[in-house]
């Protein structure tokens, strides 16, 4: 009876063993380390970031890479129900390694400011640097043109001429209310840099570790339809695939999850980016005028810069009302106040200010 009962008793443990999950689950792992975590399970490769720590794995070959330089060698990571399990030991020997600082030793006691400052950039300390404003069209491409009869004389307005009016007057706002930070105009006067040439420039900005830049394109729409009046503001798709980071700048195994992670970034920021802009020109201009909307396209300017990035579509040039609105100079200054307020409205709001 005794034996029977032992050998049940083996039997029941090893049952019990078989059952339990062969690793850690990532999602569970990063969650005992304090970590976001990014997957991409098309290219089978996961990124864990923390204050201190970044980690990204490659499921197939089990190579992990710890903040871009450090190299571990794990067991292939195996596929279940939970998402990819790492090996129990590699699960261990990783949580050691979250635990310390990215200088190699365990974290000092206290609230050191020093030695709490991450890599990483943080919310608390991240600035908006650079607003790169680009007035559409220029030189011999005048952009949309509208011809319209206003109080008996005939009225040719320049898509082209208008951008560059209301980019000049924004560009006049930022600088008095921002004098810290660098505004750069893609073009200053009536000439015509290609669209590759605007997001070349936008590109060229020095930035500092904590440092992001914005791009607003301004234009004035166009139709058929006569009656078509109104705001739109235009950001890249969700579902646009692109890259935004250089390859050579981090490592192969890195920069699949580290790419995305950074796109989705730009796109949730590019969406606030057109809200904020679409609230200050309502407040500006009050219920008379029509807002169209938030749109997405993946437009040459918004898909390319690898910022957050938005086109902004401000009224028909096509449309009588609209049009003779346009003539006034003061009405294009409106104009430019409202994407001020938005673009002052989104850097409060990023940099976290009361």
């Amino acid at each position: 009876m005794r034996t029977l009962a032992l050998s049940l008793l083996l039997f029941a443990s090893a049952s019990l063993a078989s059952q339990q999950p062969a690793g850690v689950s990532l999602q569970d792992f990063a969650t005992q380390a304090g970590a976001q975590l990014w997957t991409d399970p098309w290219r089978g490769v996961a990124l864990l970031q923390t204050e201190n720590r970044t980690l990204s794995v490659d499921f197939a070959t089990g190579l992990g890479l710890g903040d871009g330089e450090q190299e571990f060698q794990l067991q292939p990571l195996a596929a279940s129900a939970s998402g990819p399990l790492l090996a129990r030991a590699d699960a261990d020997r990783l949580r050691d390694w979250f635990r310390q600082t990215s200088g190699g030793g365990p974290p000092k006691p206290g609230p050191d400011p020093v030695v709490a400052e991450a890599p990483i950039r943080q919310d608390s300390h991240r600035r908006v640097q650079v607003i790169v404003l680009d007035a559409g069209h220029g030189g011999n491409d005048p952009g949309s043109i509208g011809r319209h009869e206003i109080d008996g004389k005939t009225v040719v307005l320049k898509e082209k001429d208008l951008t560059l009016a209301v980019v000049l007057e924004t560009n006049r706002l930022l600088q008095e209310a921002f004098p810290d930070r660098t505004i750069v105009l893609t073009r200053a006067t009536d000439t015509y840099p290609t669209l590759e040439e605007r997001v070349r420039k936008a590109h060229a900005q020095k930035l500092g570790p904590h440092d992001s830049i914005l791009f607003l394109s301004v234009h004035f729409n166009a139709s058929l339809n006569a009656k078509a009046r109104g705001l739109e503001f235009w950001y890249v798709p969700q579902e646009f695939e692109r890259e935004v980071i250089a390859a050579h700048d981090v490592p192969e195994s890195v920069f699949p999850v580290l790419n995305l992670m950074v796109d989705q970034e730009f796109k949730k920021e590019s969406q606030d980016l057109a809200q904020d802009l679409a609230q200050g020109l309502a407040a500006e201009l009050g219920d008379d005028q029509i807002q169209r909307g938030l749109k997405e396209n993946p437009w040459f300017v918004v898909r390319m810069a690898r910022m957050p990035a938005v086109l902004a579509e401000l009224g028909f040039i096509t449309n009588a009302d609209e049009a003779k609105s346009l003539t006034e100079p003061s009405y294009l200054k409106q104009l430019a106040h409202g994407l001020y307020t938005g673009l002052a409205s989104f850097i409060r709001t990023y940099e976290d200010v009361p």
